[in-house]
């Protein structure tokens, strides 16, 4: 059923959920975000952490000690979250949110709130129904997984380099919505982090917050998504 123009949910963005790959951009994540995604190699006991177990589990995987929030990417995170007590779901963009319908599955999950899907239009986004909504905002969107994890790069034919980060294959150019948040209908903005350095970064996250462009933004290696924003 499509929401009518009273059950459209108006939101803006406040909060910031960084994701980071490196004990260093942890490091200065912490003093950043609201909170932070990180893999079992690099958790920390911390308030602020949020735990990505890996997208293909291995039989017997434990989550580490002090764990209290689980970012969910597939339907295995959430049967394996709701096995355990004392912690809270966070839907990943994996889970790709587009409509209510998901939305409502998820709730039924117990999921605390939820990252849109990337192929989420500006009209979808704003007819989602979650108490707390985050886009995707920043980073190489991952197009693909893959089960061995490798290093390096593939080139395709037209001579774009698509990066391979651990199980993923991560877009050759980077999704940044700042100088465009006015038309961003979220609560939090996800800041995915792959190879910047801490004080990149930082320059990333003041970028956002003053809603200007990044100093990398320009036609050739920056994307606005699918949003339509």
């Amino acid at each position: 059923m499509i929401a009518s123009e009273k059950e459209i949910v108006r939101r803006k963005p406040r909060g910031y959920v960084f994701k980071v790959r490196t004990r260093s951009q942890l490091e200065a994540a912490l003093t950043l975000a609201d909170y932070v995604i990180v893999s079992p190699d690099n958790y920390v006991s911390n308030d602020k952490i949020w735990l990505a177990p890996p997208r293909f589990s291995p039989s017997g995987f434990t989550l580490p000690g002090g764990v209290h929030d689980i970012y969910c990417q597939n339907v295995g995170h959430l049967m394996y979250g709701n096995s355990l007590s004392g912690v809270t779901l966070h839907g990943g963009f994996g889970l790709n949110v587009i409509n209510n319908e998901a939305s409502s599955l998820l709730a039924g999950f117990g999921v605390n709130d939820i990252t849109v899907g990337i192929e989420a239009n500006v009209k979808d986004i704003l007819r989602i129904k979650s108490d707390i909504l985050t886009i995707y905002a920043y980073g190489r969107f991952p197009l693909m997984l893959i089960k061995q994890r490798l290093k390096g790069s593939l080139t395709d034919r037209t001579g774009r380099h698509f990066p391979i980060k651990g199980d993923e294959i991560l877009n050759s150019v980077k999704l940044s919505l700042s100088g465009r948040l006015e038309k961003v209908n979220a609560d939090r903005l996800l800041l995915d982090f792959n190879d910047e350095s801490p004080q990149e970064m930082e320059n990333i996250y003041r970028s956002f917050r003053k809603n200007v462009n990044i100093s990398a933004d320009n036609r050739e290696n920056i994307t606005r998504g699918l949003y339509g924003i």
